[in-house]
């Protein structure tokens, strides 16, 4: 393998490796925003009335219901970190010009399809951080008209 071919999968490498950690860190934003929705739930399950306001009431627990289902699904599926084991036992009998060729293109197919996980998830995680807002915003308003 040639130093430029070295270069170019390390650079891949670094790229998968960099999609990983801005993911790790969608993730954790996302299961942090899950344990604030579990807290407010509790405490508004704590304080029902089911004689004032139920129509709040509903409002508020279907946006901590959807703030909690937006954050399930921000966590879910996981990422790709590298080509199959079975696609690398192909591999093995091939040169090593074509092995790393197809190292390299299967990288990148994988940069890609994380670049879409990753743009799901902010996607998601947007939606969970409105939610959750909307949830607190109704939960302080029923708490406060009892």
């Amino acid at each position: 393998m040639s130093a430029h071919q070295d270069r170019l999968l390390a650079e891949t490498d670094r790229q998968l490796e960099e999609l990983r950690a801005a993911c790790d860190g969608l993730a954790t934003r996302a299961g942090l925003l899950i344990t604030v929705v579990g807290i407010g739930a509790t405490i508004v399950v704590a304080r029902i009335d089911k004689s004032t306001h139920r129509t709040l009431l509903v409002l508020t627990l279907l946006a901590f219901g959807l703030a909690a289902g937006y954050g399930i699904f921000a966590l879910v599926p996981g990422l790709k970190s590298g080509p199959s084991p079975v696609d690398q036992a192909t591999w093995w009998d091939l040169q090593p010009p074509n092995s790393a060729d197809l190292l390299h293109d299967s990288k990148l197919s994988l940069i890609w399809a994380n670049i879409e996980r990753w743009q799901a998830m902010r996607t998601l995680l947007g939606f969970q951080t409105g939610f959750t807002v909307v949830a607190i915003v109704l939960a302080l308003v029923y708490a406060g008209w009892r």
